[in-house]
């Protein structure tokens, strides 16, 4: 099952396309974060030198393992969620205090139907002089159906939190790999 992932730029629209359903059985909080070993300045500047695409290409790699885990959990997940793709959007960079955010969505748009999946803060904060968190935080709604079948709420709640995981985790190695002037191919994220 492939996954594309497209990335929208600029802002993000006051609500999601018309007939979307914004429903859910399960959505929950989450918040997952990183350290990195450097200024909040250099962590700052290397996410705006990512290329967009490679913003995208973790996305698509985090959103495939919440979907194998999806399909793992329940084994018909994977015909209701065929033919669709996830589309990305990122704001620019606000500074909130001692926060940078960057507002970003995840959706799931389908043949028939479209549904978002993340509606989080990308956020940047110092923790010291030399010491950088990398977080996203926000809403995660579980891959759903029209027939609404869900794996336990326990389940989703992992998958969301596996999800977002893998998303930041890759993020941060690009962002650090970038920072410190190492070389970083596609290849790398994929």
């Amino acid at each position: 099952m492939g996954v594309a992932v497209l990335l929208l730029s600029g802002p993000l629209p006051a609500a999601w396309p018309a007939g979307v359903s914004q429903t859910h059985d399960m959505e929950f909080f989450l918040r997952y974060f990183v350290e990195l070993p450097l200024p909040m300045a250099a962590i700052d500047w290397a996410l705006d030198e990512l290329p967009p695409e490679w913003i995208v290409m973790a996305a698509n790699k985090a959103h495939e393992r919440g979907l194998g885990f999806m399909v793992n959990a329940d084994p018909h997940a994977g015909a209701d969620l065929a033919g669709a793709v996830v589309v990305v959007g990122m704001e620019p960079a606000a500074r909130r205090g001692s926060t940078t955010l960057r507002t970003m969505a995840w959706a799931l748009i389908g043949p028939t139907s479209a549904q978002p999946l993340l509606d989080a803060d990308l956020e940047i904060g110092s923790i010291g002089q030399r010491r950088t968190q990398l977080a996203v935080a926000g809403r995660y709604y579980v891959p759903g159906s029209r027939t609404h079948r869900h794996p336990d709420r326990g389940t989703a709640q992992r998958v969301g939190e596996a999800t977002i995981k893998e998303f930041v985790d890759a993020l941060a190695d690009l962002v650090l790999r970038r920072a410190l002037g190492r070389s970083v191919s596609a290849a790398a994220i994929a």
